[in-house]
């Protein structure tokens, strides 16, 4: 009989942190791929954009070890808030 597969403190972590604020994959489909490139913001309501943004700033505080696109989504959806609250889109 096999040992049951057991996660060290940190594998579990990262695990839901990328169940609650997963870092989007371009092979998955084209939404995907959009959301890499930070091309699905435009079409985002201001209350998304705003819950967008709780949510890297979320993993960003818990992550150890941040992938880089979430320090560019930071930046891309606050560039986005910003723009809608000077009157743009």
């Amino acid at each position: 009989m096999r040992e049951p597969l057991v996660l060290t403190p940190r594998a579990q972590k990262r695990q839901l942190l990328d169940l609650l604020v997963p870092i989007p994959d371009e092979s998955v489909n084209l939404a995907e791929a959009h959301r890499l490139r930070h091309w699905d913001l435009p079409a985002l309501p201001v209350d998304e954009l705003a819950a967008e943004l709780r949510r890297v700033r979320w993993r960003l505080d818990f992550d150890p070890d941040p992938h880089p696109w979430l320090v560019d989504r930071l930046a891309a959806v606050r560039a986005a808030l910003t723009r809608r609250q000077d009157g743009g889109r």
